[in-house]
């Protein structure tokens, strides 16, 4: 079930629940979906503990003032690695409702410019929406320099969007993500 720590309806920067919603692992089982392929090895497998985990690190950012920002720079390392970097870039930031990850391809299989093609994203008792719109429109943009790829991010070691999630999920219910 939801996390007894999951954020109140509201919290975050952009307050609200449109684009994540808290939902039991046992009900994330979109065929379409991203999976949380790290849950359990770079951040806990249990909703709550990932709440608790990423909440204390922001929590122990001095002096932050989050500001509106055109991108961050975070590392994709486990939470235990290097979420304390990763926290004092995310509590510099109002986390905006549309979110473009862009991330390397680790394994280097599928296309080496690749966009997800669909489908939510999950990270342990969370969903993210995804905007296919947003997705199309990058696409047509970069008119042929990216490949709609869903192996580049289903791949074993193709992590470093989601690591992504545990924090946005935390500061912007709202989120909504292409990548």
């Amino acid at each position: 079930d939801e996390p007894n720590d999951a954020p109140e309806e509201g919290a975050g920067n952009n307050g609200g629940a449109a684009g994540v919603e808290y939902v039991p692992a046992s009900q994330q089982t979109d065929p379409e979906a991203r999976k949380a392929q790290r849950a359990g090895a770079y951040y806990p497998d249990d909703p709550a503990e990932m709440h608790r985990q990423v909440r204390a690190l922001l929590g122990a950012v001095e002096g932050a003032e989050p500001r509106p920002a055109a991108g961050i720079l975070v590392p994709h390392a486990s939470l235990r690695a290097s979420g304390f970097v990763a926290a004092e870039a995310y509590a510099r930031v109002v986390i905006p409702d549309n979110i473009i990850l862009i991330a390397p391809n680790h394994p280097g299989v599928g296309e080496p410019v690749a966009i997800w093609d669909g489908g939510d994203w999950y990270a342990p008792g969370v969903t993210f929406g995804y905007r296919n719109d947003l997705a199309a429109r990058l696409i047509e943009l970069l008119d042929g320099d990216i490949a709609i790829d869903r192996a580049a991010f289903e791949a074993e070691r193709s992590h470093p969007p989601e690591m992504q999630l545990p924090f946005l999920a935390e500061l912007n219910r709202d989120a909504t993500l292409v990548s």
